[in-house]
């Protein structure tokens, strides 16, 4: 019995120092296990933090860029409020657009007006436009569309767009916008070209036909060409249309 005991003393012993050994080691174990996963997930945390900064700042600057462009769009002399697609049609109807035939959009926005008449009336149609993200939606509108032979647009003030080639010009943009243009259209375009305007009219200009839009604003279409005095444009009558 004495001998017995004092194995079992000896035995439990050696398994306590075995179940110290072994819980030390697991413990220095699972402290570097923690360690290194703090470490990794400190790592991945700092790209985390890095990645929203930069996500951040970009979001400010697109917030800037965007208020800025609205700000410059908002002092220009026309906003931009694009044509729906029947109304566009009817104006170049209206216009007596031929097969051939040059027409110049002046501030043509995304290019509608600018595909329309190049894929529908077989024109050779120009756009003038000077906002850039305008500019880069309607070329890549024609690049889609396969248009490039007969369509392009420019990025340019359209107070200063050439004109004397065009058979036909077109305006939505304002009553300032018109009145600034006029002189212009009436001194560079030729003889009995067409102007047809949406919604806003040419003021001391009398127009040759009044026709109608999908909504019924008024489309107004006017003869160049002018009178003893070059006060009026001249009139050599209402288009037929095509």
């Amino acid at each position: 019995m004495v001998l017995l005991r004092g194995a079992l003393c000896a035995l439990g012993g050696e398994v306590v120092v075995l179940l110290r050994g072994a819980l030390c080691a697991l413990g220095g174990e699972i402290v570097v296990l923690l360690r290194g996963a703090l470490c990794a997930l400190g790592g991945e945390i700092v790209v985390l933090l890095r990645g929203a900064l930069l996500v951040l700042i970009a979001g400010i600057g697109l917030v800037v860029l965007t208020a800025g462009w609205l700000l410059w769009n908002l002092s220009l002399d026309v906003l931009w409020q694009p044509t729906d697609r029947r109304t566009a049609r009817r104006m170049l109807f209206l216009a007596g657009l031929r097969n051939g035939e040059t027409v110049v959009d002046l501030g043509c926005g995304d290019g509608r007006f600018v595909v329309l008449a190049a894929r529908e009336f077989g024109a050779r149609s120009v756009g003038v436009e000077i906002d850039p993200f305008r500019v880069l939606l309607g070329r890549l509108w024609i690049l889609a569309r396969g248009l490039g032979a007969r369509a392009r647009i420019i990025r340019g003030d359209m107070y200063r767009a050439d004109v004397s080639q065009a058979d036909v010009v077109v305006l939505f943009l304002s009553p300032t916008a018109n009145l600034k243009l006029q002189e212009r259209l009436k001194k560079e375009m030729k003889r009995g070209s067409r102007v047809v305007s949406y919604y806003h009219p040419i003021w001391g200009w009398t127009p040759d036909e009044v026709g109608e839009g999908a909504h019924g604003d008024p489309l107004y279409l006017y003869r160049i060409g002018g009178d003893a005095d070059g006060s009026l444009p001249w009139r050599v009558g209402p288009s037929t249309g095509l």
